[in-house]
């Protein structure tokens, strides 16, 4: 039980990773158009980021929060991640 635990607190660890890679690499791809930011490993990153923040985005969307200049969801997903990461803790 312990072991599946550590398992799924590790995966929410790589999701979070993901979703800072993914919001400081589509910052760079706004100011920089390098050929290496479309490398399959780095669009992996990418696409593990959206796909986590995506839920968020409908949700934000929703509650019409604005977001125009600033994306809020990878806060937001965040933060559910280590709410989730907590709740694993106590048990």
């Amino acid at each position: 039980m312990f072991e599946l635990l550590g398992l799924i607190d590790r995966l929410l660890s790589l999701a979070e990773f993901a979703i800072a890679l993914g919001v400081i690499l589509y910052m760079i791809r706004q100011a920089a158009h390098a050929r290496w930011l479309y490398h399959p490993v780095i669009s992996a990153i990418v696409n593990i980021s959206d796909a986590c923040c995506a839920p968020f985005r409908r949700l934000l969307r929703k509650a019409n929060v604005p977001s125009s200049p600033l994306d809020f969801s990878p806060m937001a997903a965040v933060m559910a991640i280590e709410l989730g990461r907590t709740v694993l803790r106590w048990l």
